[in-house]
């Protein structure tokens, strides 16, 4: 290849043709380099934020649902997206262990982002069984499923926040205030006291007790979740050969 570039025009010219590819060789490396997407660790930060997208819509309407608050929409659509979004963190799991510069990020810690995941999802699928199935809505007492529907708003906020930490690897800037424990207390023994003089606040009080105690177990899968995202999301924003 060498003596076809140099023979026909002399050695000077050959040595010209040589140059010019070298530097578009040289161009295209640079370029790769500068446009070379993250790896798998990268996808899997953001199949995960989708994910966690995708079961906070989920946890929101199944929320509104129970505590009788809002009017939710079609809950099948919801439910599907946040399953295909759970797939997709599946794959990019698979793909995270069969990549070696994926190590960055260890299996457990990511398996465990996933995980978590899954638990939010049962969780809606619960708060939906306790609703639509058994019936239990909070609308007799709504006071307490205000409050309890305020507390799960944060938490959703939280989980949101952290999927955008994840999609865009970047650190910690907003703090989201975590569900408090006594006014979710308080909220469901208002509802039982009334229970006591009113019988048909009792399906009512039940709905915002066990609404509550989702939002409790919610908001403690969160803040173990605070450091694997926080690992994640440092993995992300290293170079892929790295």
């Amino acid at each position: 290849m060498v003596f076809n570039l140099i023979s026909p025009a002399g050695w000077q010219i050959g040595l010209v043709r040589i140059e010019d590819v070298a530097a578009g060789a040289a161009v295209s490396i640079v370029v790769g380099l500068l446009f070379w997407p993250r790896g798998a660790r990268r996808e899997f930060g953001r199949a995960v934020a989708a994910f966690y997208r995708a079961v906070a819509g989920y946890l929101e309407q199944s929320f509104e649902r129970i505590l009788d608050v809002e009017r939710p929409g079609p809950v099948d659509p919801v439910r599907r997206a946040a399953v295909q979004a759970r797939d997709r963190a599946g794959d990019a799991f698979d793909l995270l262990l069969n990549e070696r510069s994926a190590s960055r990020l260890d299996p457990q810690t990511a398996g465990f982002l996933v995980a978590a995941g899954d638990h939010a999802l049962l969780a809606g699928d619960l708060l939906e069984v306790i609703a639509a199935r058994m019936g239990y809505r909070a609308g007799a007492c709504p006071d307490g499923a205000r409050t309890v529907y305020a507390e799960a708003g944060g938490l959703l906020a939280g989980l949101r926040h952290m999927a955008d930490r994840l999609d865009q690897g970047r650190d910690a800037v907003t703090e989201h205030p975590q569900a408090a424990t006594p006014r979710l207390r308080e909220a469901a023994l208002t509802c039982l006291r009334r229970w006591r003089n009113e019988e048909r606040v009792g399906r009512g009080a039940m709905a915002v007790v066990m609404a509550g105690e989702w939002v409790t177990n919610l908001a403690r899968l969160e803040d173990d979740l605070a450091e694997p995202v926080a690992s994640a999301a440092a993995a992300a924003r290293l170079p892929p050969w790295r």
